[in-house]
């Protein structure tokens, strides 16, 4: 049916953000050691915001992300406690790729919101963001139980 006009809000996104690899080898030796009946941390579960200090994406780093989406038009709502994860509001269309930009689909006679391409971040983030979650109105067909 045609592109979604740019200023157009388009609802909330995830980020996932990606602690460094030293931070990663720590966690999997913490993980594992929870799970060990052996060693002094088995099942001594941290707290988000202990887990987020241990292992989340550094605090730079996450002001980089956060500046560079607020240049592109975008709204920080939130940066969860783990700092794996980041929520975005009013995601705008001109994130992604011009050639290919959100579009407006009719499916089975209703109209639908969908991605028509893929997100773009830049370089300099890509170490940074694991994934984006993608913006579509489709829902999931519910099974009968």
């Amino acid at each position: 049916m045609g592109r979604i006009d740019p200023n157009t809000p388009t609802g909330r996104v995830i980020l996932v953000l990606n602690s460094d690899d030293e931070q990663k080898r720590e966690l999997r030796r913490v993980i594992d050691e929870q799970h060990d009946k052996r060693t002094a941390n088995y099942h001594q579960w941290v707290k988000p915001e202990e887990f987020g200090s241990r292992f989340g994406v550094h605090d730079s780093d996450i002001s980089q992300v956060e500046t560079w989406l607020k240049s592109q038009g975008f709204t920080v709502e939130d940066v969860s406690k783990s700092k794996r994860s980041s929520t975005l509001a009013e995601l705008r269309v001109n994130w992604r790729r011009p050639s290919r930009p959100d579009a407006l689909l009719q499916h089975k006679g209703k109209t639908e919101v969908a991605n028509n391409g893929n997100i773009s971040i830049p370089t300099a983030l890509s170490p940074v963001i694991a994934g984006v979650t993608v913006h579509s109105s489709f829902r999931s067909p519910r099974k009968n139980p």
